[in-house]
């Protein structure tokens, strides 16, 4: 299988490959992932999401882009899209940005499980804190079939029921 290039850097992807541990997505190189996290770093958020969910959750596979050695030797961008593919759930702090970067994200793992028929709205949990700014994106991003809080504990809450039985297996 030819690998796929990268147009924004040149560089090549690993090819898709089948995984025996998680049948239901094909792997795009590399370690597969419970939970991306996708988001603004903490230093930059109203609050210590990372922190919180990492806590909540130490058994499972958490990406975290801010801890990737890939932010400082320019590769993120291929190492954040390998992540995206290759995780079961995202969350998505929405941060106080005109443009956050994270809005990519969310779109490239909507769409990457949406056309593979994997997509769930509990897939996908959206944290829209109150003072973000302009309200009316509240409405553009309910659009997305996705589960929205409106605080990172609310997620939390959201994703102990829904991944305490799988995790207890």
């Amino acid at each position: 299988m030819k690998n796929l290039s990268c147009h924004s850097s040149g560089r090549r992807f690993t090819p898709l490959i089948k995984s025996k541990k998680r049948p239901d997505i094909e792997i795009y190189g590399g370690e597969t992932y419970d939970l991306f996290l996708s988001g603004p770093w903490e230093q930059y958020s109203t609050e210590p999401y990372k922190t919180l969910i990492k806590k909540a959750f130490p058994e499972l596979n958490i990406f975290d882009p801010e801890t990737r050695p890939s932010q400082k030797d320019g590769t993120w961008f291929e190492d954040n899209y390998r992540a995206i593919r290759n995780s079961r759930r995202m969350v998505c702090y929405v941060c106080p940005n005109p443009f956050p970067g994270n809005a990519l994200e969310v779109g490239m793992f909507y769409e990457y499980n949406r056309a593979k028929g994997l997509y769930t709205p509990d897939k996908l949990i959206i944290i829209w804190n109150d003072d973000i700014k302009p309200q009316w994106g509240m409405e553009v991003i309910s659009r997305c079939p996705s589960s929205i809080f409106r605080t990172t504990k609310g997620a939390i809450s959201f994703l102990e029921k829904l991944l305490r039985p799988i995790i207890a297996k």
